[in-house]
């Protein structure tokens, strides 16, 4: 079985692994697979959907820090792909933990677009920094889209993209 495999089988609060059940056990709670997958898919680059409870601090703003190889990477990606109108970046601290906050205007569902904007700013993204997107019709997004976005489609004759 794949690890993967296990984290399926266990897939609720309440769910526990047992490794050698009928010599020296180790338990494995639901909490602990489940962080340990989040871990092992945030190394390998696989985009996560995660809810932030609603009375948890947050705080956003501009990066002391500007990725510009990260963003220059992402701008590139996002002029191959139509939908993409326009991306934001900020500076996100979330109980204690920073990450670069990316807000992404699109023509339907931004989150389509997720795994390949990680994908081409994984390899620039500075150790120790995680990445966080949110679609620009998130309620979040209005703290978040405060200024100017370092990608917007450039309008074509007649006003199209």
């Amino acid at each position: 079985m794949t690890f993967d495999d296990i984290h399926g089988m266990v897939s609720n609060d309440n769910g526990t692994v047992i490794i050698n059940p009928f010599g020296d056990a180790f338990m494995m709670p639901f909490g602990m697979i489940d962080q340990i997958k989040h871990v092992k898919d945030a190394r390998l680059g696989k985009v996560q959907q995660q809810v932030i409870k609603k009375d948890t601090k947050v705080t956003i703003g501009d990066p002391k820090d500007y990725p510009k190889q990260m963003t220059d990477a992402i701008s590139a990606y996002a002029k191959k792909i139509k939908g993409i109108k326009a991306i934001w970046l900020k500076l996100m601290v979330k109980e204690g933990e920073q990450s670069f906050l990316l807000t992404v205007e699109a023509e339907g569902d931004a989150r389509s677009y997720f795994q390949g904007i990680a994908d081409s700013a994984l390899p620039h993204l500075p150790r120790g920094m995680y990445l966080d997107m949110i679609p620009s019709t998130d309620r979040l997004a209005e703290t978040s889209t405060e200024g100017e976005p370092f990608y917007r489609r450039k309008k074509g004759l007649f006003g199209r993209s």
